[in-house]
C-alpha cells in the first residue's frame, strides 16, 4: 500500500504540475502595471537542448494515412508529434488555448484536421498541429466540453466519413454533436435513454469515450463512468441503454470492419459482442484481479487481432490476442531508450515500478516496467502501435510482438533548476533527479539517483555546482516523495557519488505556511567571496515543540547547516533567495503570503529588516552593480537596496515566475510570466536592455510559453529557459549604450 500511496502522491503532482507549488490563488492576481508597446518578435526560434518533455502522457492517435505521423497529448506539456514512427517527438502548441490535453481525434477523411480536447475545450488544427484554434464555444462557462483527469481519453470522435460531424462528451455526461467542423455544436440526448427493462438513465455520469462505426457511420457507441454503454442507430439522434454486467465502462470501441464486433473495457472485465452490443460475454484475458483493462485497439483489417491494456496499482500491462479474445500474450516490460529518457539507468524504469522489491535491479538488461497505460492506438496496418503511458511513451513496431520505449521529446521531465560550470550544465528535475550534459545540451546523462530508493527519489528543487580541488563540487536540494523531511545531496566528485546531508535542518516536514502543502527546500543562495557560505531557503513556519523552516545558514559548503535565530517575516518563499554580489552580507528574501515582500539583511542572515515592497515576491535578483530586481505580480525595481522602488511596468497577464540577469551587462534583465498557475496556455518571456524601463517580448517559437526558470549563460551568450523542456536563445549584444 505504501508504494501505490507514494506513486499517487507523483500522479497528483504531475496534475497539478510545477505551478501548483505556489499554492493559494489569493497570491496570484493580474498585473496593473502600465501598458508597454512590444514589437513584432514572430523571427525569434528557440532552440531544443535535447531533452524534457514534461508532465504524465494520457492520449495518443496514429495518423490513418501515414504510419509515419503520431500525436500525443498529456497533463502538463500539451501536445506532442511525431513523423519518425515515434522515435522522436517535438511539442506543437503554436495556438493552443490550453497545455492539459486528455483526449484527441482525427479525422480519416481528412488527416491534417485533429481536435484535442483540453481542460479549458476543444482545439481544432487544419495543418497537422502546426497551428492550433481554440474553439470558444466548447469552453469554460459555456458548453464546457472539457476533459476529466484520467477518464477522458476518448471523450471526442470524428466521423470517418465526414471531417465536418465530430462528437464531444463531457465530465458531467453530456454529448454533443457539431456538423460544421466544431464551430456550432447541438447537444444529443444520450442520458434521456432507458434501460433495456424501461429504467432511467437520466442521471449523468462521465463520458469515457466516444466509437463510431466505420462501416456504418449513423452507429454510434458511447461508455460512460456510472451508467454503462449506450448505442445509436441514427447518428444520435435515439439512444438505447445496453445491457452489461458492470455499469463502470472505460472505454467501447467497434470493429472498424465490422459494426457487430464490439469490445468494451469496464472495471474488472474485459468484454466483448458479436451483435452491435445485443447480447456480451467476458473475456479471460489473464490478468491479476486488481488489474483493470483500461483501453482496446482493434485491427482495421481483422477484428480478431486486439491489444489491449489494463493497469492496476501504479502497473501496467498490455495484452495482446490473435484469436478474438482466446488466448491472450502479455506484456509487462519494455525496452528502455536511455537517449530519449535517461532517468535511472540502474534501477527501475522511468515509467512502471517493480512489482516485489527484489526486481529492482532488472534494468540493468535495459529494461522497464510498464506503468499506467491509459491509452492504445494503431496505424490501419496493425503494425505501429503507440501506447500513451504515463511515465514512458511505448510502442510496438511488430504488431505488438515487442515493446521499446519511445519518449526522446516527450517524456515526463518538468525542470526546477539549471546552472552553468565550466563546459557543463546541470538540471534538477521534478520526480527524478540531478542530470548533466557536456555538450550544451544534445545529450543529458543522470548523475543521482541512479535506481529506485524512496530515501533520494523525490524533487531536487535547487542546484549549484563549482570547480573546487580539481573536482567538480554540486549541491542540490531536495524534497522526498515520501512523507520524510527536506535535505541536501552533495557530490564533490563530479557527481560519481553522493552524501546525503541532514545535519542542522529540521528533521520533521514542515506544513504552515507554504505554497503547496508541504516546506519544500526552493531557496539558494552561494556566497560569491567564499563558496563555503551558503543559505538555504525552506518553507514552513514554526509549530509547538518545533522551529519550522525559513533561511538556514552553512559555513563549510553545505556539510553542516544552521537554522539563523533571526527570520524574515514571511517564510513562504518560491525563488526568493539572493546575495548581492557588490556587498556579500547583504541577503534579500522574497516571501509570498499574507505578510509577503522583500526582506533584507545586511549582516549575513543575524537581523532582518522589511523593505518597502511589501508585494507577493516569487523571485529576486540582484545585478552586479547592486540593483534589486523582485518579481510576483508584477516587476520592480530598487536602486537603494530596497528603501524605495519602481515598477519596471513589464507587460503581463499574470504573474511573473522566472527571472536572471547578465551578469556581463548589469543592465540586461529576463523575465517570465504566466497568466496563472494551472494549465492556460497564457504567458511570455521578456528581455529589458535598459534595466527595466523598456522590455521586448522574446517569447518567439518556444513551445511551452510560461517556463519558471531562466539562466543566463555568459560564456556562450545563451537565455536558457526550462520547465516543459529546456530550450536556448543566442541573445544579440545590443552595443548601443543602456539608458
Amino acid at each position: 500500500m505504501k508504494r501505490i500511496w507514494i506513486f499517487g502522491i507523483i500522479a497528483v503532482k504531475a496534475a497539478l504540475f510545477v505551478f501548483s507549488c505556489l499554492g493559494d490563488t489569493a497570491d496570484l492576481q493580474t498585473n496593473k502595471g502600465g501598458a508597454v508597446e512590444i514589437p513584432n518578435t514572430s523571427k525569434i526560434s528557440w532552440k531544443w537542448a535535447g531533452w524534457g518533455g514534461g508532465g504524465w502522457f494520457w492520449s495518443c492517435v496514429v495518423d490513418p494515412s501515414n504510419s509515419d505521423i503520431f500525436y500525443l497529448a498529456g497533463d502538463v506539456g500539451g501536445v506532442y508529434k511525431s513523423v519518425d514512427r515515434g522515435v522522436s517527438w517535438t511539442i506543437v502548441n503554436r495556438g493552443i488555448s490550453n497545455y492539459g490535453v486528455y483526449s484527441m481525434a482525427l479525422a480519416k477523411s481528412r488527416p491534417q484536421t485533429v481536435f484535442a480536447m483540453t481542460l479549458d475545450g476543444i482545439c481544432k488544427s487544419i495543418d497537422g498541429a502546426a497551428s492550433w484554434t481554440a474553439l470558444e464555444s466548447t469552453r469554460k462557462g459555456r458548453l464546457n466540453l472539457s476533459s476529466l483527469r484520467n477518464v477522458s481519453v476518448h471523450s471526442i470522435a470524428v466521423d470517418p466519413v465526414n471531417a465536418d460531424i465530430v462528437y464531444a462528451g463531457n465530465g458531467s455526461g453530456k454529448l454533443y454533436k457539431s456538423v460544421n467542423g466544431g464551430n456550432t455544436w447541438s447537444q444529443l440526448p444520450v442520458m434521456d435513454s432507458k434501460g433495456p427493462a424501461g429504467v432511467s438513465q437520466a442521471n449523468s455520469a462521465p463520458i469515457t469515450s466516444i466509437s463510431i462505426a466505420e462501416d456504418d457511420p449513423h452507429t454510434l457507441f458511447v461508455s460512460t463512468l456510472g451508467k454503462g454503454l449506450f448505442k445509436s442507430l441514427d447518428a444520435g439522434a435515439n439512444w438505447q441503454a445496453l445491457a452489461t454486467p458492470s455499469q463502470q465502462a472505460f472505454c467501447v470501441k467497434s470493429a472498424p470492419s465490422d459494426k457487430e464486433i464490439v469490445y468494451a473495457c469496464f472495471q474488472g472485465a474485459l468484454m466483448k459482442s458479436t451483435d452491435g452490443g445485443a447480447t456480451w460475454s467476458s473475456l479471460n484475458c489473464g490478468i491479476p484481479a486488481d488489474y483493470s483493462p483500461r483501453d482496446i485497439v482493434i485491427d482495421a483489417r481483422n477484428p480478431k487481432n486486439i491489444v489491449c491494456t489494463a493497469i492496476g496499482s501504479y502497473h501496467g500491462m498490455i495484452c495482446k490476442s490473435e484469436n478474438g479474445g482466446a488466448s491472450w500474450e502479455r506484456f509487462e516490460k519494455f525496452k528502455r531508450d536511455y537517449q530519449g529518457a535517461p532517468t535511472m539507468p540502474q534501477g527501475t524504469p522511468a515509467g512502471g515500478v517493480p512489482k516485489n522489491d527484489d526486481e529492482v535491479g532488472i534494468d540493468a538488461k535495459g529494461y522497464g516496467y510498464m506503468c499506467e497505460l491509459p491509452n492504445i492506438a494503431a496505424s490501419d496496418d496493425f503494425k505501429n502501435i503507440l501506447v500513451a503511458g504515463d511515465w514512458s511513451n511505448i510502442i510496438s513496431r511488430d504488431g505488438g510482438a515487442t515493446w521499446e520505449e519511445t519518449s526522446k521529446g516527450a517524456d515526463i521531465s518538468v525542470i526546477e533548476d539549471l546552472c552553468f560550470c565550466r563546459d557543463s550544465v546541470y538540471a534538477v528535475v521534478m520526480d527524478q533527479g540531478l542530470f548533466r550534459s557536456d555538450d550544451s545540451g544534445a545529450t543529458w546523462k543522470q548523475l543521482f539517483p541512479l535506481k529506485l530508493d524512496f530515501d533520494v527519489c523525490g524533487d531536487q528543487y535547487r542546484v549549484f555546482a563549482e570547480e573546487k580541488n580539481g573536482s567538480t563540487k554540486i549541491l542540490s536540494t531536495f524534497t522526498p516523495w515520501i512523507n520524510k523531511p527536506n535535505c541536501v545531496f552533495i557530490s564533490e566528485d563530479g557527481g560519481k557519488s553522493f552524501e546525503i546531508i541532514k545535519a542542522g535542518l529540521p528533521d520533521y516536514v514542515t506544513t504552515i505556511n507554504c505554497m503547496y502543502k508541504r516546506g519544500r527546500p526552493r531557496g539558494l543562495a552561494v556566497d560569491p567571496v567564499d563558496t563555503n557560505v551558503i543559505y538555504l531557503g525552506m518553507e514552513g513556519d514554526p509549530e509547538p515543540g518545533k522551529s519550522g523552516g525559513g533561511i538556514f545558514k552553512s559555513t563549510d559548503g553545505g556539510k553542516t547547516w544552521n537554522q539563523l535565530a533571526a527570520q524574515p517575516g514571511s517564510r513562504r518563499i518560491l525563488q526568493g533567495l539572493v546575495i548581492d554580489p557588490a556587498n556579500h552580507n547583504r541577503i534579500y528574501w522574497g516571501a509570498s503570503g499574507p505578510t509577503a515582500g522583500v526582506y533584507k539583511s545586511e549582516d549575513g542572515g543575524e537581523s532582518w529588516t522589511k523593505t518597502a515592497l511589501g508585494e507577493q515576491v516569487y523571485n529576486l535578483a540582484v545585478t552586479p552593480d547592486g540593483s534589486l530586481f523582485a518579481e510576483g505580480l508584477g516587476v520592480w525595481k530598487s536602486l537603494d537596496n530596497g528603501a524605495t522602488w519602481k515598477n519596471c511596468h513589464c507587460p503581463s497577464k499574470g504573474f511573473f515566475l522566472g527571472m536572471t540577469v547578465d551578469p556581463s551587462k548589469p543592465s540586461r534583465i529576463f523575465v517570465s510570466t504566466t497568466a496563472d498557475w494551472d494549465s492556460e496556455a497564457e504567458g511570455g518571456i521578456y528581455m529589458s536592455e535598459d534595466g527595466g524601463q523598456s522590455w521586448k517580448d522574446i517569447t518567439g517559437d518556444i513551445p511551452f510559453k510560461k517556463p519558471d526558470v531562466l539562466r543566463y549563460d555568459v560564456k556562450t551568450g545563451e537565455l536558457w529557459a526550462a520547465c516543459v523542456g529546456i530550450y536556448k536563445l543566442k541573445i544579440r549584444v545590443d552595443s548601443r549604450k543602456a539608458r
